[in-house]
């Protein structure tokens, strides 16, 4: 999976508005290639939600409405591909919606505002990770299988699920509960039974992504070393991994993939000379810089596909732009034009 655009609560991830995507729904389509999801900006600055294939970019909702949408993550099964995300609508709150070649449904009615950030399909189950607001205005947790939603937080504390990833029988979602001290504790459930990640800094940690092999579990994220430090970290079945320890900076916030015994891990570290973050990645522990080093950049999702490996993210050109790129064994290709900021946040290889 991917890092999410618009993390934290609902409130922190009010992007969205979405409409069908023109689509010839009586020819199958061609489903090899690259998909990338994200948001781009319109004109007034609005997020809408949309994918590139091969760098062609589709719309999922319309650039003309200034509403806000953002598609946040993807998979693709056999010629369908399914993308989630969330909208805004002209009226009512904010809605999780699965696009599935591109027609929407919404897994929230709009009573309670809501968004769906990670899918995973196993077989013919699909699984969607996300949020709700309950009657109270309190962000619950939870996932939806095959549009059926399963509670993970009983609704009395904020909490968010940004990952999901399914082993055999299994059901693992990565996210955070709020405790009674209103400290943001964050959780790795299998099948519904919380587990608290074993972080060394409970009040300063975040972890957004999982990945699961076999009968390991990975999640990954950043903690602080002091108040001023954080060191992107990953943790193998409860075991603490440090992939940088300083002196900047350095968030292990995008995806995490394991192929055969490599473990790969996204991200971005500062640099506090230039006051910008670059984007990097971490292959079994050792990284590699992505970004030119002199503007802002990040990675936010990797993907292995036989013996090529992608990360995506973005990269600001000179006037300040977000420029969607992704990088294909580290070669890096612009998939926006740089004259409006562009997102990425989840990439399919197919």
């Amino acid at each position: 999976m991917k890092q999410t655009m618009y993390l934290a609560t609902i409130t922190a991830i009010l992007l969205i508005s979405c409409k069908k995507n023109d689509e010839d729904n009586n020819t199958t389509p061609d489903t090899s290639g690259v998909y990338i999801t994200g948001g781009m900006k319109n004109a007034n600055s609005i997020t809408y939600a949309c994918y590139w294939k091969n760098g062609v970019k589709t719309d999922l909702t319309s650039p003309t409405t200034n509403l806000d949408a953002v598609a946040q993550d993807i998979a693709v099964s056999g010629n369908d591909v399914h993308i989630v995300g969330g909208e805004q609508p002209a009226t009512g709150k904010y809605r999780a919606v699965h696009w599935k070649n591109g027609t929407a449904t919404y897994l929230t009615d709009g009573t309670y505002e809501g968004f769906a950030d990670a899918i995973f399909i196993n077989g013919t189950d699909i699984y969607i990770a996300g949020t709700e607001k309950n009657s109270a205005g309190i962000v619950v947790a939870k996932y939806w299988k095959n549009g059926v939603a399963v509670n993970l937080t009983d609704g009395t504390k904020t909490a968010s699920a940004y990952d999901i990833a399914v082993s055999g029988t299994d059901v693992y979602v990565v996210g955070f509960e709020k405790n009674a001290s209103n400290q943001t504790i964050y959780k790795l459930w299998k099948n519904s039974s919380p587990q608290t990640i074993a972080q060394t800094n409970t009040t300063n940690a975040n972890f957004y992504n999982l990945a699961v092999s076999g009968t390991d579990v990975y999640v990954a994220g950043n903690e602080y070393i002091t108040p001023s430090i954080n060191q992107a970290v990953y943790y193998k079945n409860g075991t603490q991994v440090i992939l940088s320890s300083g002196p900047n900076n350095t968030y292990a916030w995008g995806g995490i993939t394991v192929s055969g015994t490599d473990v790969y891990a996204t991200g971005a570290e500062t640099n506090p000379s230039l006051f910008t973050s670059e984007a990097v990645c971490w292959k079994n522990g050792i990284k590699t810089s992505l970004g030119n080093g002199t503007t802002q950049s990040q990675a936010v999702d990797v993907f292995v596909k036989e013996t090529d490996l992608y990360f995506i993210g973005y990269e600001q050109n000179t006037g300040g732009v977000n420029v969607a790129t992704y990088w294909k064994n580290g070669v890096k290709t612009a998939i926006s034009n740089g004259t409006l900021s562009a997102y990425t946040t989840a990439i399919y290889v197919k």
